[in-house]
């Protein structure tokens, strides 16, 4: 995280940097000690030191938006989070399914052509779902029928990982992190 404190003279329209630290303890006691009082207004802005946070959504066109709303609530247990109506005729438009932190799938009504996966593609290959039980949400997937693609086994980078895909054949990985995993050693150095 970096701290920015930018004040604004009295006779000025212009906010001005003046420091700029990534500790925010320091920049606080900075605050204290040095500019408290003297001018008109002080800021504090917070923001990570990274300009990409996240994967906010991923977003799909569908088919039969009912049938998949189904299976992402039982066979995955996400949760439908809200609908959005087309802002010119209020239709239905868009279902947002709530995937866990600040990440959302969002699906898309009015789907009409297939486009069967295939290796050989360019683009978009799967989405990969974080799990903290490999054998557990395989067994969800089994006993709700969902698609049974590949059973859970260790990957190349130490993961466990199993394969299932939604109604509209979007192949789904579904990983639980090894500690050992080259993820999650980055996941653990950047803490």
């Amino acid at each position: 995280f970096f701290v920015t404190v930018s004040f604004l003279f009295p006779d000025d329209k212009n906010w001005l940097i003046l420091y700029r630290k990534a500790d925010v303890r320091l920049s606080v006691d900075f605050y204290n000690k040095i500019i408290r009082g003297k001018y008109i207004r002080v800021s504090f802005s917070i923001r990570r030191n990274d300009m990409v946070t996240g994967i906010a959504h991923a977003a799909f066109n569908v088919k039969d938006m009912d049938k998949t709303i189904n299976f992402y609530e039982q066979s995955l247990g996400f949760k439908k989070a809200f609908d959005i109506a087309r802002p010119e005729t209020g239709e239905p438009w868009i279902v947002y399914i709530y995937a866990g932190g600040g990440q959302f799938i969002e699906l898309f009504y009015g789907a009409t052509k297939e486009n069967p996966y295939k290796d050989e593609n360019i683009g978009f290959f799967h989405i990969c779902v974080a799990v903290d039980d490999i054998n557990e949400i395989w067994d969800r997937i089994v006993e709700t029928g969902a698609p049974q693609d590949d059973a859970p086994k260790q990957g190349a980078d130490h993961n466990w990982q199993c394969w299932t895909h939604d109604p509209d054949g979007i192949k789904i990985e579904l990983m639980q992190l090894d500690p050992e995993s080259p993820q999650m050693k980055l996941i653990e150095s950047r803490k």
